[in-house]
């Protein structure tokens, strides 16, 4: 009974906090001209975001097998694709945090051919849009 009252006011409080940012392009120039830029392109940054998540597959796969040519036995960092994943999209948007590297010559190529992805597939296209 109480419990659900309480979870009422907090749904209708992040409502109301959603409300005040969609109210924010009304009274922002910059807020409006980032929604018309959005807005207008939707489809390239879709293409962008696709090619992001096709890069962060290939890349998570190719990295999880090279260091770990035995699948049976698993000696690395890189425990599964999953984990893979999360170094490759480190990597791809160039941050980097450096908690995870590569050990065999084949993950080191593969890293290289990540950031260099990550600087054509995310650097150069930002900036155009």
């Amino acid at each position: 009974g109480g419990l659900m009252i309480v979870r009422i006011f907090r749904l209708t409080r992040i409502f109301r906090i959603i409300g005040m940012v969609f109210k924010l392009g009304k009274y922002s120039s910059g807020a409006k001209v980032l929604g018309t830029t959005l807005l207008g392109c939707g489809r390239e940054l879709l293409i962008m975001g696709v090619v992001f998540v096709m890069a962060v597959v290939i890349f998570s796969s190719g990295m999880f097998f090279c260091e770990n040519p035995d699948t049976s036995v698993l000696e690395s960092e890189f425990e599964s694709v999953v984990t893979g994943m999360y170094f490759a999209v480190v990597t791809l948007t160039t941050v980097g945090y450096g908690d995870m590297t590569p050990a065999t010559d084949c993950g080191e190529a593969v890293a290289c051919a990540c950031a260099l992805s990550g600087i054509f597939c995310l650097g150069l296209p930002i900036s155009v849009i």
